[in-house]
């Protein structure tokens, strides 16, 4: 959530609307907060929108079983301290790349092109490279930021041959990003990428499809997302998820936090859950006040003036303090603000909220007047 207030708040030198430092994504009500001071002030363009001939991107998750002597090492990781928890993230990223092996291998003898894709340098990339070579010398090409950038083009130009290396295999930091690693004048583009080690963020993730996903594109693109999967359960019983599956879940969340907070867009997943959650707290706080919750009804084509004063005052809380008192100088304003406080539902269902609260902490001489 701080990252696109962030943004706004640089570019407004600092505008009181766009601080970031109380944010929490597990808040609805931040969530709304930067969606509403979002909205005024973003245009939204998404590839399906602009690129409207480009073909379709299908992202399917496979699953990798891991065998018993990885399984047994992950779970002597799983024990390491907390002071070796980045040591241990590495280690287990590690020993994923070698479950994955095998299934590499038999995609880069079937493809045409193959784009392979880690997060992780280190003992992973180069790894996966030096094996594929042993089973198809000459056609693998292999970028990392120790290559120097004149072989880099080499390489990449030798990928986007026809004739050329049949698999490229790069970090998503060094290949990753702004790169067309096809060449949009031949009928039969590269088109399958596998993402053998995930990053952290959903937007390196999306950076690493749009190296073939992008315009030029000829071919519907097929992505595969490894997953190592183990039988192991956890003392309570539950099933034990492997750092690839807790990582896919992780970008996900992300990507769905970005499109309710910068989209408005509720989905029925997590983000759905976490409005029902709100909703039952709303309740109980309800039934512990006496107060009945309000009945659905469908929403009219017309704004309501309910409606049209909650965009009003999502607009009045982004104006600084003196702008606020420039509006509210108005006194026929000032009424009609008033006058839709009396009438809100909202308002006062917060004033019966309030007063059951205090009432629990006042002497029984004493009553809430206002």
């Amino acid at each position: 959530l701080a990252e696109p207030m962030s943004l706004l708040q640089t570019l407004s030198q600092h505008a009181p609307q766009f601080d970031h430092s109380r944010l929490s994504s597990r808040r609805l009500r931040d969530i709304a907060d930067v969606f509403e001071a979002l909205l005024p002030h973003v245009v939204r363009r998404r590839k399906r929108e602009v690129l409207l001939y480009l073909p379709g991107c299908v992202v399917r998750t496979v699953d990798i079983p891991l065998p018993p002597d990885l399984d047994a090492q992950m779970l002597e990781i799983y024990g390491w301290p907390k002071s070796q928890a980045s040591r241990a993230l590495v280690e287990l990223r590690k020993l994923a790349a070698d479950a994955k092996l095998p299934y590499l291998l038999q995609r880069a003898q079937a493809a045409r092109k193959l784009l392979i894709l880690t997060y992780l340098t280190d003992d992973v990339s180069e790894k996966i490279a030096a094996y594929l070579d042993e089973f198809l010398p000459g056609q693998i090409a292999h970028i990392n930021g120790s290559i120097p950038k004149n072989e880099r083009q080499t390489l990449l130009d030798s990928f986007r041959s026809a004739d050329g290396a049949r698999v490229l295999v790069g970090t998503i930091g060094t290949i990753g990003v702004g790169l067309t690693l096809f060449d949009p004048k031949q009928a039969d583009t590269a088109n399958a990428i596998i993402f053998a080690d995930l990053p952290y963020t959903w937007a390196e993730f999306e950076q690493g499809l749009a190296r073939l996903h992008r315009e030029g594109q000829k071919k519907i693109v097929h992505v595969d997302v490894l997953h190592t999967t183990t039988t192991a359960i956890l003392r309570d019983g539950s099933a034990h998820h492997t750092l690839d599956e807790r990582i896919w879940a992780l970008i996900e969340g992300k990507r769905e936090l970005s499109d309710v907070a910068i989209d408005g867009k509720y989905d029925t997943t997590d983000a759905a859950d976490k409005v029902q959650k709100a909703l039952r707290r709303w309740l109980k706080q309800a039934r512990e006040i006496g107060v009945e919750p309000l009945a659905v009804e469908r929403r009219s084509e017309t704004q309501s003036e309910a409606q049209k004063w909650r965009g009003e005052i999502g607009r009045l809380r982004g104006l600084s303090a003196a702008r606020a008192d420039e509006v509210f100088a108005d006194p026929d304003y000032t009424r009609q603000f008033l006058a839709h406080l009396e009438t809100s539902t909202a308002a006062k269902l917060s004033h019966q909220w309030l007063r059951g609260r205090l009432t629990r902490l006042m002497r029984p001489d004493l009553a809430v007047v206002d």
